[in-house]
């Protein structure tokens, strides 16, 4: 794959964005390479816990504004549609799925995290739903965001787009474990090993009776998120948001919205 690594020892297997000059920043490839890894992983009998992590400084910066720019005109929905899906095939993966943080994690990014069964930051580590700054709206996240820190808390995060470090993440339940005193990858070790003294037989059942029980998001929430995203991205307020933001000003919303 082009954009990414898996590795596997014995029953684990790890998923590395390898995009690191760019934040591992979601493009069309990377999210179709993630997609079809999570659907062979999940598939895969020996495999029962499949972690992800990014490559570099970064975990996930969000979407790659260079290609969202680039494809002004082109197949939105249908770009869309593909982010919508990989967030689902990782939610509804029958084995244990653990994210492991560092860096800046931003839009998409924690999209990616907020799918997964367990979440692991590094201290320092720092989140944001800059969409908002740069006229889009993080349609496709928001179910799993939603699901994990409730409406309330997702309407103020995304509304005002600011930055918060790993500490409040945590206490908003975006964030299951902080590695203070350990290593990102020592914690998720002993997150691994406590999931594999349980039977495999029965986590698989647990898996699907938990996405039995909570709400789903199903096909037609995934479409609904998708179809948000993609109005977003063809705005005029999109192309003056990501304009800005190449160009280092703030935005003038005011001859967008007059």
């Amino acid at each position: 794959m082009q954009t990414l690594h898996i590795s596997t020892e014995g029953p684990a297997a790890r998923i590395t964005l390898s995009r690191p000059e760019k934040g591992n920043a979601l493009d069309g490839i990377l999210i179709a390479e993630l997609t079809e890894a999570y659907q062979i992983l999940s598939a895969t009998p020996k495999v029962r816990v499949i972690a992800l992590q990014g490559e570099g400084r970064h975990f996930c910066t969000g979407a790659d504004l260079t290609w969202i720019q680039a494809s002004a005109g082109k197949d939105l929905e249908g770009e869309s549609q593909a982010l919508a899906n990989l967030f689902r095939t990782i939610a509804i993966s029958p084995k244990a799925t653990i994210a492991m943080v560092q860096g800046s994690v931003y839009g998409g990014g924690i999209g990616l995290l907020a799918a997964h069964d367990f979440v692991v930051a590094a201290r320092e580590s720092i989140f944001a739903f800059r969409d908002v700054r740069l006229g889009l709206v993080p349609g496709t996240i928001a179910p799993y965001v939603v699901r994990r820190i409730g409406a309330g808390k997702a309407l103020q995060l995304m509304l005002t787009g600011r930055r918060f470090p790993a500490s409040e993440a945590w206490q908003n339940g975006l964030v299951d474990e902080i590695a203070r005193n350990v290593t990102v990858e020592e914690k998720t070790a002993q997150i691994v090993e406590k999931i594999l003294f349980g039977g495999p037989e029965s986590q698989l059942a647990i898996k699907e009776m938990i996405n039995t029980l909570r709400p789903p998001v199903d096909e037609a929430l995934r479409d609904y998120s998708a179809t948000i995203l993609a109005r977003a991205r063809s705005s005029a307020e999109a192309a003056e948001g990501i304009r800005a933001f190449f160009e280092k000003r703030r935005p003038d919303w005011g001859k967008i919205n007059p």
